[in-house]
């Protein structure tokens, strides 16, 4: 398993175990790796895990996000592997191996910062947080959306798959209803940053993570007192997604197509 070891100056600030599937960095005390910092953005970046490895993914931030000296493109996800050195405003996050027997807290966190040094400013200084404890459905009946052998791609997965907002679903404040899920992820939540917001009390700022793996599109529960469901059930864990399949969240209602 991997970890973030995150410095300031050459001072180490803290580790993180990489010990879920998404992890955000940023400003806001909601974030796995809070940065009380003004060069960093409320939601900065996230780092996500697939079968083929981890990946991070600026959200639009204001000063950008580095890795190994290079910007990454907003909402452009980039593989990143161990050794790689990330840099979020004047912070620099390496990507380490980690012991099995390595012990960290809730939020991934193994050390705090005892205290931040004097004579620096509020845009240089790094300040942790501690993070808070935190029907049958009417299916639209969309053309064209059989399973068929022209969908696939050079991989083997479907090319062009969706999800759609179920007549019977909550309004979304965007007014839409149709998304294409694109070739890296796709989040769900109330936070700005993800690709569809949501509104409504007990909903996680990321509560949703579909990620396109080898065999097709995986759904992850993130964070959130509720929970989401599939077709009904309880979503715990990471579950591959067919053809039909209802994803549910606090009234709002869609449905993965291929």
């Amino acid at each position: 398993m991997e970890k973030i070891i995150l410095s300031f100056k050459g001072n180490v600030r803290g580790e993180f175990l990489l010990n879920k599937n998404l992890l955000t960095i940023g400003r806001s005390f909601t974030n796995d790796i809070p940065i009380d910092n003004l060069g960093v953005s409320r939601e900065h970046a996230r780092i996500y895990k697939k079968t083929d490895g981890l990946w991070i993914e600026d959200l639009n931030s204001n000063n950008g996000t580095y890795v190994n000296d290079i910007r990454l493109k907003g909402h452009t996800p980039q593989l990143i592997k161990i050794g790689d050195i990330l840099l979020i405003g004047k912070h620099h996050l390496e990507i380490q191996s980690s012991k099995e027997g390595d012990e960290l807290g809730k939020t991934g966190q193994k050390e705090e910062v005892a205290s931040q040094p004097k004579n620096i400013s509020a845009l240089e200084g790094t300040v942790f947080m501690s993070t808070p404890n935190p029907q049958p459905n009417t299916v639209l009946n969309l053309p064209n959306q059989q399973k068929s052998s022209q969908n696939l791609n050079r991989t083997g997965t479907f090319s062009h798959a969706s999800l759609v907002l179920l007549k019977n679903s909550k309004s979304l404040a965007s007014g839409r209803d149709h998304f294409d899920l694109g070739e890296e992820s796709l989040t769900i939540g109330k936070s700005p940053n993800v690709d569809i917001r949501l509104s409504g009390f007990f909903i996680g700022s990321f509560a949703i993570l579909i990620v396109k793996e080898k065999d097709g599109y995986h759904v992850t529960p993130m964070g959130g007192w509720i929970k989401p469901r599939l077709n009904g059930q309880k979503l715990t864990q990471t579950k591959k997604l067919n053809h039909g399949d209802i994803l549910e969240l606090r009234g709002y209602r869609f449905q993965y197509n291929i």
